[in-house]
């Protein structure tokens, strides 16, 4: 549906009382059992419950004033619980952003720097029970000549 027709549909159903808008959604769910091609989106858990509650108030001819007062109740949940997931959401995604960045960290402090001739040496003791490596390069004596005599 183009956004221009649901705006002009939502404009009309704005403007009639409840008991026609009953009758409107068993128009649209009767034009939608013989002639959609697929199913409608499987609504909420907790908007399906409001469905069912809202037509077993109607089955009972319980009038539409009291109908939208008491699943009124479940709108205003809905908007309540999807405020949550939503947060909840950030709050993972923050804490994944953290993680990933500390797991670079770690990872990017053993990595040798370009262009630098030195090899990262692995600081944990070898398995032969030998001293382990020094991550500094011992410095030569100014008295040492490179092999110059």
């Amino acid at each position: 549906m183009h956004d221009v027709m649901r705006e002009r549909l939502w404009r009309k159903l704005q403007v009639l009382p409840d008991e026609q808008l009953y009758q409107v959604l068993d128009y649209i769910e009767f034009l939608e059992s013989k002639y959609a091609p697929g199913r409608a989106t499987e609504p909420s858990p907790l908007q399906k419950f409001a469905e069912k509650f809202e037509d077993r108030m109607r089955d009972l001819s319980v009038a539409p004033r009291y109908i939208r007062g008491a699943v009124g109740m479940f709108g205003t949940a809905s908007t309540v619980m999807k405020g949550v997931v939503d947060a909840s959401k950030q709050v993972v995604d923050v804490g994944i952003s953290a993680l990933d960045a500390g797991v670079e960290m770690v990872s990017g402090a053993s990595k040798p720097v370009e262009g630098d001739s030195t090899q990262v040496r692995k600081l944990a003791a070898p398995a032969n029970g030998e001293k382990p490596a020094s991550p500094v390069e011992p410095e030569k004596h100014p008295d040492q000549n490179n092999g110059a005599s």
